[in-house]
């Protein structure tokens, strides 16, 4: 039973649950950047296939996504 537990422990800090490091934070000369884009992706399903969401940024409608199809957005 010792066996048991001293080899989960092993697993578990091997897999870094143990040795968690605290997320850096986001670069802050690239925070007001005005150059950004985003690109939005839809895989093609047969499964909904007909339906075309609107994509909103910020509130205002930037687009639709029809069945496997990708667009960017600046």
């Amino acid at each position: 039973m010792m066996w048991l537990i001293s080899s989960v422990m092993a697993f578990l800090s091997l897999t870094g649950i143990f040795n968690q490091e605290k997320p850096t934070p986001a670069d802050e000369s690239r925070k007001g950047s005005q150059n950004s884009t985003i690109i939005f992706f839809r895989e093609s399903h047969y499964f909904g296939s007909g339906l075309r969401p609107s994509v909103y940024v910020d509130g205002r409608g930037v687009g639709r996504l029809s069945n496997g199809r990708w667009f960017s957005y600046s």
